[in-house]
């Protein structure tokens, strides 16, 4: 019975050490897995953070050519109306040298 005893109380410690070596390594993989992740949390930051510069780089270049199309147009619209008053000049002075 006392060997028996002896034998429980080995394995008992048995059990505790190899408890003790889990619990370790459980904790190194829980430490690796969190820097990972900070480490993905970072990269994520970073690349949000460009594309948001970029969204705002572009958005800034669209209000320029938007703008710059804006007075593109209204050139065009008032060289129609030049246009169009030199072509009644012209018309006026043909009718007038003609008659």
């Amino acid at each position: 019975f006392k060997a028996n005893e002896e034998q429980l109380k080995k394995h008992v410690d048995d059990y505790k050490v190899k408890l003790s070596k889990s619990e370790q390594r459980y904790e190194i993989l829980k430490k690796h897995a969190e820097d990972k992740l900070e480490e993905a949390n970072k990269e994520i930051e970073s690349i949000s953070k460009q594309q948001d510069a970029e969204i705002a780089k572009l958005t800034a270049k669209l209000r320029k050519s938007d703008m710059l199309a804006s007075s593109l147009e209204r050139e065009v619209e008032r060289k129609q109306k030049e246009n169009q008053e030199l072509t009644n000049i012209c018309d006026d002075l043909i009718n007038k040298v003609g008659t």
